[in-house]
């Protein structure tokens, strides 16, 4: 038989509307009803015009209508709408052959685009094919109290533990490193190795089995407590000092004591001969007492420039030596979240290299000049008591 029309049907009795298995066709405020049987064993189509309804249960709460533009299959009671499938699966297709949503029997739930597999669920979770995208301020919460939030504020990217917790980064071996632009390491963690920091892409610290390792200058500020402790359980060196990996001196420490240690070992010494014209060159240094012009304080000492003429080893620098220094011209310029807008202006300006002194460099001219006035002294003595006696 030929596809009919719902006008074309014959009109079904009261009695017949009694049949448990009716269904009521509606239109425009009309009716006809039909049992399944007439419906759908009669005639081998239906065709129903725009906005005609096939009304399911006896509150007509599972609709399927066509309103002129979109197909509509809709609940409109309390209940849910279940697609159920008998083993076989769902798939729902947004054109010919192209999956949207399939529903797997026993299995996954796979969601495409354009046709390519996006998200399905597993045993264990959901795996994404492609990005994960949220707005500013939308968060990807983990934990059953939300402890864990990703996010971007509109101005920064966040990782935020919100509970009692703790935050671990965390990789299975390879370390972890962080990059406060493309390609230029600030922080990295090796697997069973070294932690590293960096400035401006440069290593500037580094941990190893022994210890720490810096490369650069460490420098400290406090007004009120200790810049630097350094404590060792039993007698030894604590701090040890060396030039192209070779040592050259330490600090050590024993029960009451510090030493303050230079290399002096007679197998790194060779041609040693006597000091000469010692009592001159003592003679030639000048001990002042002089004035500090950073606090007026006043204290015996030296002029280095005076002492190198005598013992160049004790002083460090050349006199009015001066040195080329980087300075802040104009500060950088924050914004409101403390982003920098405006990088600092910076410039160079010359600034006095001052000199420096060991004077346990002294000791050994001192030791000499005071032996050669002590044999000078017990020879007199031997000169006098032979006159005496």
């Amino acid at each position: 038989m030929a596809n009919q029309k719902i006008s074309e049907l014959p009109t079904v009795t009261g009695s017949q509307m009694a049949d448990s298995d009716k269904f009521v066709l509606v239109h425009a405020g009309s009716s006809v009803a039909a049992t399944r049987s007439q419906l759908f064993r009669s005639i081998p189509d239906i065709t129903l015009d725009d906005s005609y309804k096939i009304l399911l249960g006896d509150s007509s709460d599972l609709q399927i209508f066509h309103d002129g533009t979109h197909s509509i299959i809709s609940e409109v009671g309390v209940g849910n709408l279940f697609l159920r499938s008998n083993g076989g699966g769902i798939i729902m297709q947004a054109t010919t052959d192209q999956d949207s949503v399939v529903a797997a029997a026993n299995g996954a739930v796979t969601l495409y685009h354009n046709g390519n597999i996006k998200l399905f669920t597993s045993e264990t979770g959901v795996s994404l094919a492609g990005n994960a995208e949220f707005g500013d301020n939308g968060k990807a919460i983990f934990g059953a109290s939300s402890d864990l939030q990703i996010f971007h504020d509109g101005a920064n990217s966040i990782i935020s533990e919100g509970g009692a917790g703790n935050l671990y980064l965390r990789s299975n071996g390879g370390g972890i490193i962080m990059q406060a632009t493309t390609g230029q390491d600030s922080f990295s963690a090796i697997a069973n190795g070294a932690v590293n920091l960096h400035h401006s892409g440069n290593l500037k610290l580094a941990t190893s089995a022994t210890g720490i390792s810096v490369a650069g200058v460490v420098s400290s500020t406090s007004l009120s407590s200790t810049l630097l402790t350094l404590n060792r359980t039993g007698n030894g060196i604590v701090t040890q000092f060396k030039r192209d990996q070779v040592a050259v001196g330490s600090i050590t420490v024993g029960v009451n004591s510090t030493a303050y240690v230079t290399s002096s070992d007679y197998r790194l010494k060779t041609g040693a001969q006597p000091m000469t014209d010692v009592v001159e060159r003592v003679q030639a240094l000048n001990p002042v007492n002089f004035e500090w012009i950073s606090d007026g304080s006043r204290v015996d000492g030296f002029i280095a420039h005076e002492v190198q003429e005598v013992v160049p080893e004790a002083i460090i620098g050349e006199r009015d030596a001066m040195r080329d220094e980087e300075y802040e011209v104009t500060p950088a310029v924050l914004d409101d979240d403390g982003n920098v807008t405006t990088e600092a202006v910076m410039g160079t300006r010359s600034v006095n290299d001052y000199q420096g002194i060991d004077q346990s460099k002294l000791v050994p001219l001192l030791t000499a000049a005071l032996q050669e006035a002590l044999a000078e002294i017990s020879s007199l003595k031997s000169r006098v008591e032979a006159l005496e006696g």
